[in-house]
């Protein structure tokens, strides 16, 4: 996934879209990279890097809430 990708999440009750603000690669034991932050209406995707491989680091993929209402989004740093 890139920058700017779009990602649906569906449920039962609705559609939520995200778009994707940031990726990372990261040891597995660097939790702190995958926390909630606060004040930030956001979806990590986290999958083995190498994928498919057994790799021993972790991808991230940072996705931020699409605004439905004209809602400025927030940067990912």
């Amino acid at each position: 996934m890139s920058i700017g990708d779009e990602v649906v999440i569906t449920n039962l009750w609705e559609r939520l879209r995200y778009r994707v603000v940031g990726t990372k690669i990261i040891e597995p034991h660097e939790i702190e990279n995958i926390l909630i932050q606060p004040g930030r209406d956001m979806v990590t995707l986290l999958t083995c890097h190498p994928y498919a491989s057994g790799g021993k680091q972790r991808y991230l993929v940072y996705c931020q809430r699409i605004p439905e209402y004209g809602i400025m989004e927030v940067p990912y740093d």
